[in-house]
């Protein structure tokens, strides 16, 4: 007899988590992509060559209501080919380097050397196929500094103190808002 109650116990408690579970609502954002400064790491790495470079990790906190991030591999591959297309890239990442008025300007890019900005695969849940679907969580993107950086336009040498600006964007080329980074010294 002791089994009936504690089998009915069981049940009940069941039916009851499942009816919990299903009056939970996904999130609400919005379709446009929001983000969020996270964490800025530096790390002295040797290329094949055995020369130091700065790996600069940008790490941020996004959030999506229609879940449309991240690019699949053929506009991956399609971006390497036409690197100066804007939408070549979804991070989008400016170095801004402080200069002697105590102020951060952008670093100016050449042809050649177009940015830090990078691309981002599709991110989870790959099985929501077409179908729109909140999503958060944090991106990392790591960035390679050679010092110093020599353009036409400025030079960057060791011991400068850099930040960055950065946003994203989704399928639809919908930009999430700007973060700025906290400021590291490139060694």
């Amino acid at each position: 007899m002791p089994t009936f109650p504690t089998l009915r116990l069981a049940v009940l408690l069941a039916f009851t988590s499942l009816g919990a579970v299903s009056c939970i609502s996904p999130p609400d954002y919005p379709d446009t992509p929001q983000i969020e400064f996270r964490s800025i790491t530096q790390e002295i790495k040797l290329d094949a060559l055995q020369q130091e470079y700065n790996n600069v990790g940008v790490s941020i906190n996004y959030k999506d209501g229609d879940g449309n991030l991240g690019m699949n591999k053929e506009e991956v591959d399609a971006g390497k080919n036409d690197p100066l297309n804007p939408n070549s890239y979804n991070f989008i990442c400016i170095m801004q380097v402080l200069n002697s008025n105590n102020t951060f300007t952008d670093f100016t890019a050449t042809p050649a050397l177009p940015g830090y900005s990078g691309q981002f695969p599709y991110l989870p849940p790959a099985e929501q196929g077409d179908r729109k679907a909140p999503l958060r969580g944090d991106i990392t993107l790591d960035i390679p500094i050679t010092t110093p950086i020599i353009t036409p336009f400025q030079t960057v040498p060791k011991g400068s103190v850099v930040r960055f600006k950065v946003k994203i964007k989704d399928r639809t080329l919908n930009e999430s808002n700007e973060i700025v980074t906290s400021p590291i010294t490139l060694q």
